[in-house]
């Protein structure tokens, strides 16, 4: 047996300095969780050179950075 959670999320768009993308957002235990979306990370990624995981590390802080209390 295997036990599921579903957690309600919302998608927010994300201003990084290489470009907008595209970030699902939830709460979990009164953690924030962000997922960035791949696309997004892609389009980014193609318009500047910058390798995929350095986009990705960018969106999360910058996701991050706005829900700080």
């Amino acid at each position: 047996d295997m036990e599921r959670t579903l957690v309600k999320r919302v998608q927010e768009t994300v201003s990084t300095p290489a470009g907008d993308a595209k970030v699902k957002v939830c709460q979990i235990d009164g953690n924030w969780r962000y997922y960035p979306e791949y696309e997004s990370v892609v389009q980014i990624s193609r318009e500047t050179g910058l390798p995929y995981m350095e986009v990705c590390q960018m969106v999360l802080q910058n996701a991050e950075a706005r829900h700080v209390q």
